[in-house]
């Protein structure tokens, strides 16, 4: 149980964190309920993030966005090294 007083405010998360949790609600061990409680958010703030990530991956937001998109490319075969 977590008790609080005085003036709430917003919390701040960082891109990591923001990466990190949406990570985790990906992954299929929990699903996005269980992750946002277990954070102290509540879910609808996952399936935010989740879109933005999801915008921010075919270029459809703005500049200011906190996700940029990634690619990731096949691994390249590996040569042997031939010995003298």
């Amino acid at each position: 149980m977590e008790l609080t007083t005085g003036t709430s405010r917003r919390r701040s998360w960082t891109l990591a964190d923001k990466a990190r949790i949406v990570a985790e609600s990906f992954s299929g061990d929990r699903p996005a309920s269980e992750v946002a409680l277990r954070h102290g958010i509540h879910r609808n703030q996952i399936y935010n993030w989740r879109r933005e990530l999801a915008k921010a991956a075919t270029n459809e937001i703005e500049d200011d966005s906190p996700f940029v998109p990634v690619r990731v490319a096949p691994p390249e075969p590996e040569t042997p090294v031939a010995e003298p």
